[in-house]
């Protein structure tokens, strides 16, 4: 219980340094790795780490001032300048938070961007068991197919294109090969995580006509006797009345703005990251070799196209 309540008011800590974080000098004081060097004085001040920092604190009273470790003597007067009267609390903080961090494993972590017409509470939540209960209502109307259950999307690929992480000599960022024109296509994907199999069509636009065309190429490479599940997000060629379904696929729709539910989402990352990035494509034709590239190169190895859309929670859905 004694430990319960100590990560509780870690994380409560945790949170409000990350609030003042940045809107205070203080807040980087420990984000540097560099060495900080008192100017007047001419001393180095190593950076020290975890509950060194916060004895270090208790017995010199160093906080940050002026971009610089102060004693206790020039924090007060460079708090009184700088209107910095929290200073030492705010210091206490995050020496707390590098603690917390660490007990509670955390990391920072770069935002996952939220459509503005998505609740914060819940973004993209999933009515429960939906899924589920699409599949079992697929079987009871199919009794004598066998299910499969498939995700589909789109990727606009095109000359615009993109850098990528690359290993570099530290302190310094590499440079990587962009073009910023904008012709491009369409790749429309399915993919079926459990056993690796995919269909794929590129096409020079997104429409209901185009739209039309995967699901009858689609139908037609499926094993016999079997019923496709077909879950994909709701554009608006995805649900159109003029749209051409053939009976062996039924469409399940995501919920409204919830795109990171799709498997497929994280093979068009890999896409771009491993094949399509630091290049530049002459024209349309070029966009689509390279994009035929690197479907084939992918596509060749089952096993990275069952881990790529490979979520938690498919085997017990597909169970």
């Amino acid at each position: 219980m004694g430990r319960a309540v100590e990560d509780a008011v870690a994380v409560s800590l945790l949170h409000d340094a990350a609030v003042l974080h940045d809107d205070h000098p203080v807040g980087d004081l420990f984000d540097q790795a560099e060495v900080t060097a008192d100017e007047q004085a001419g001393k180095s001040v190593p950076r020290l780490e975890g509950g060194e920092q916060f004895q270090h604190l208790g017995a010199h009273r160093h906080v940050e001032g002026g971009g610089r470790l102060v004693g206790d003597h020039e924090g007060r007067a460079a708090d009184h300048r700088a209107g910095n009267g929290d200073a030492r609390a705010l210091a206490a903080q995050q020496l707390l938070r590098v603690g917390g961090e660490r007990r509670l494993n955390l990391s920072k972590r770069k935002t996952r961007p939220r459509h503005p017409a998505v609740r914060r509470q819940g973004p993209g939540r999933l009515p429960e068991k939906g899924l589920c209960e699409a599949l079992k209502a697929t079987a009871a109307a199919h009794p004598e197919r066998r299910l499969q259950l498939w995700f589909q999307a789109e990727a606009r690929i095109g000359q615009k294109g993109r850098t990528a992480h690359r290993w570099w000599e530290r302190g310094q960022r590499p440079l990587g090969l962009c073009d910023k024109r904008f012709t491009s296509a369409y790749l429309y994907a399915a993919v079926c995580p459990a056993s690796g199999a995919d269909f794929a069509l590129l096409m020079p636009t997104v429409s209901t006509a185009a739209m039309s065309l995967f699901p009858d190429g689609f139908s037609r490479s499926l094993e016999p006797h079997v019923q496709a599940v077909l879950v994909l997000d709701q554009a608006g060629w995805h649900g159109a009345r003029a749209l051409i379904v053939p009976d062996t696929i039924t469409l399940v729709p995501l919920p409204p703005y919830s795109t990171e539910l799709n498997p497929v989402e994280r093979v068009w990352l890999h896409l771009r990251e491993r094949f399509l990035s630091h290049q530049t494509l002459g024209d349309y034709d070029a966009v689509v070799q390279a994009c035929c590239d690197a479907c084939n190169a992918l596509t060749a190895t089952p096993e990275r196209l069952r881990s790529l859309p490979s979520y938690p929670w498919l085997p017990w859905v597909n169970a």
